[in-house]
């Protein structure tokens, strides 16, 4: 008695966790085909010189003594989209791009100072 209606209950609730997980993996799907779609993402966000901070380049980086680059910050996003920009880092999946890539290639330090902001090169550098 009591443990075949246990039972039955542990089924009834795992199906009901079953249909939830997949409601919501439909729910996933169906945005990312929408955004997608519309050439958007849920995850990326326009890439910008304003997310970049200055740091120091590792030895092996630094070329006829430049010893600094520009570095993701820690709050911005893993990627990023380029939406059309002319880009130095031009080889995209759809306009996606790494974030660290774009602040190297597209990003100058503005000051000298370590943690300091960035600017997006001019189109004679």
């Amino acid at each position: 008695g009591f443990r075949v209606a246990a039972m039955k209950l542990a089924r009834q609730q795992a199906s009901g966790t079953q249909a939830s997980l997949l409601a919501l993996l439909a729910w996933a799907c169906a945005a990312h085909f929408v955004l997608h779609a519309a050439g958007a993402s849920l995850w990326d966000s326009p890439c910008d010189c304003g997310c970049c901070l200055v740091t120091y380049r590792p030895p092996a980086l630094q070329v006829n003594g430049v010893d600094q680059m520009c570095s993701v910050s820690e709050a911005c996003p893993e990627q990023c989209q380029v939406q059309g920009r002319n880009t130095l880092t031009s080889s995209t999946d759809d306009g996606v791009l790494e974030t660290s890539r774009f602040c190297l290639m597209d990003c100058l330090p503005r000051t000298r100072e370590a943690r300091d902001g960035c600017a997006p090169l001019s189109a004679d550098q």
